[in-house]
C-alpha cells in the first residue's frame, strides 16, 4: 500500500517540520508515508478563485486509482483503535490512499464531494501545519497498534 498526503501548505514552520520529520522518520518502511506539499493561490483576495486554484493543484497530484481521503472537521472521527482498524482496511485493499489537508481557508466544497472518504482529527478547526503533524502522528500510532508496539498505551 502506498500512502500519500497531500497538503495545501506554506513554508512550515521549524516546530512543524521537525514535528514531521520525527515522526516520519519512526514509520516502517512498508508504510513509510510521502508527504507531497503544494503551494496555496497567493495573493487572490477572492477566497472562491483560491480554492478553486488549491483545487486543481490537489487534482493534478491525485492518481486515478487513489483512494481519496479527505481531512476536514466535519468528518468522521475515529479514536486511535479505530483509525488502526481503518489503516489496516486500506493495507488490505492494497491500494494508494491519498489523504489531502487543505490550506488556510479549507477545501473547495467540489473536492470534498469527489472524496471516497471524509475523516476528521478534531471537530477544532487545526491549523493547517499543526493537522498535518497530528495526522502524521496518529497513523504513526496507527501503525503501532497494529504491529503490537508499546507506544500506544490505551
Amino acid at each position: 500500500m502506498k500512502l500519500r498526503i497531500l497538503s495545501i501548505s506554506n513554508k512550515p514552520a521549524a516546530w512543524s517540520r521537525q514535528g514531521v520529520d520525527h515522526f516520519m522518520s519512526k514509520f516502517p518502511k512498508a508504510l513509510q508515508p510521502e508527504l507531497v506539499e503544494l503551494s496555496p493561490g497567493k495573493g487572490l483576495k477572492d477566497i472562491h478563485k483560491k480554492l478553486l486554484i488549491e483545487r486543481d493543484r490537489l487534482r493534478s497530484r491525485i492518481d486515478a486509482s487513489s483512494r481519496v481521503v479527505v481531512l476536514d472537521e466535519a468528518g468522521t472521527a475515529f479514536t486511535s483503535v479505530g483509525l488502526s482498524e481503518k489503516l489496516d482496511s486500506w493495507m488490505l485493499d492494497g491500494i494508494q490512499v491519498d489523504i489531502i489537508i487543505g490550506g488556510a481557508d479549507g477545501l473547495h466544497d467540489s473536492l470534498k464531494a469527489e472524496a471516497d472518504e471524509i475523516i476528521s482529527l478534531s471537530k477544532l478547526t487545526l491549523p493547517h501545519q499543526m493537522a498535518r503533524l497530528i495526522l502524521i502522528e496518529a497513523l504513526y500510532r496507527a501503525s503501532t497498534i497494529l504491529a503490537n508496539h508499546p507506544y500506544h498505551r490505551p
